[in-house]
């Protein structure tokens, strides 16, 4: 009766098992670094629209140009009114967007938590 050594056996499913989490952990690292990838982009496109729409709505409106200028530059000249819409506008700038993890504020921050690159 021939004997079959079960060592070898179990070694060589253990040096596969061993392959084959090498493996997956590759496979994960290169998946992750696509996703931060992806991250990173769609932060910064998102960054970038909020930006060019904010700028947009000044140069296409006069009066709120004025009172973003005005405000930035001498804020005691502006009117009780104008001061709300000022208030609004730097608010609107640094705090509020449609999403709350991507907004102009933020955007300054975005960097540190490797959300952006520093160029933008």
């Amino acid at each position: 009766m021939n004997s079959f050594d079960w060592t070898i056996v179990n070694a060589i499913a253990e040096l596969v098992g061993a392959g084959a989490v090498v493996a997956t952990l590759i496979y994960l690292s290169v998946q992750i670094r696509q996703n931060t990838a992806t991250v990173l982009a769609s932060t910064e496109l998102e960054s970038a629209r909020l930006f060019l729409e904010f700028h947009t709505r000044m140069s296409h409106s006069a009066d709120m140009a004025h009172i973003w200028d005005l405000g930035l530059t001498d804020a005691s000249r502006l009117s009780p009114d104008e001061k709300r819409r000022f208030i609004w506008l730097v608010s609107e700038y640094f705090l509020w967007s449609r999403d709350s993890s991507c907004n102009i504020g933020s955007a300054f921050f975005q960097p540190d938590r490797g959300c952006l690159t520093k160029q933008l």
